[in-house]
């Protein structure tokens, strides 16, 4: 396949296939890695897909690609799914979009996948001191929902851990966020069934002590919230 009809082709997603064979075809190692690192100029996922096609591993082609991913435009399907497809999750970004994203992929993914991806989405969210977002929330649990988990794992556990050690920074505000972001967490804690009883009470308590009228009404919402689960 020569260079012109590569650079008139590698966008069509139905000589998808045929390009991830070809790039199989090359009698060196130098040749194929310009092939692909040809296409990853403008389609990084379908790089990292013809990169995959590999049978060992190539750590070579692998870190220049991780260099090309980087200054790949972020939160989009492609650079999310070459982001996980290059064993590099650290590139996903902490935006919601990034969220949104990973819900349209979220079927091609293992739930060991998702997990590992939710645990670097909130590190690094927090690293960065931004409060969690009720629609954040609402993303996060839509993609708990495709996970089918029958006993709960050690990365859930630990993904859950730091969502509830942390949420408490999101009452501060006593307004109708603070109510949604607890009635999301309690949701995703319901699926699990882990810690309920324990978050409960802390948030309870917590709320008890503030003094602020519009306070005094989170506190009633929440438990009203609960009276209602």
């Amino acid at each position: 396949m020569n260079k012109i009809l590569l650079d008139k082709y590698k966008n069509d997603p139905t000589w998808s296939e045929t390009i991830k064979l070809y790039s199989g075809l090359f009698d060196s190692q130098d040749k194929r890695e310009d092939f692909i690192l040809n296409i990853a100029e403008s389609d990084i996922l379908l790089a990292t897909e013809c990169y995959q096609t590999e049978l060992m591993e190539n750590v070579v082609t692998k870190n220049k690609l991780k260099q090309k991913l980087k200054q790949t435009k972020k939160n989009t399907i492609q650079q999310v799914s070459a982001a996980i497809g290059l064993n590099s999750i650290n590139e996903i970004s902490n935006s919601r979009k990034s969220l949104i994203v990973l819900n349209k992929i979220a079927h091609k993914l293992d739930e060991d996948t998702i997990i590992n991806i939710f645990n670097h989405w909130l590190n690094s969210k927090l690293k960065g001191k931004v409060l969690i977002h009720k629609k954040d929330l609402q993303q996060i649990k839509i993609l708990l929902e495709s996970i089918t988990h029958t006993t709960i794992s050690l990365s859930v556990k630990n993904f859950l851990d730091l969502l509830i050690d942390n949420i408490y920074s999101s009452l501060i505000y006593p307004d109708k966020l603070g109510v949604d972001v607890v009635s999301r967490v309690f949701d995703i804690l319901n699926k699990y069934n882990y810690r309920q009883q324990e978050y409960i009470a802390n948030v309870a308590l917590f709320l008890k002590g503030k003094k602020s009228k519009k306070k005094e009404k989170l506190l009633q919402a929440f438990k009203t919230q609960i009276i209602l689960k």
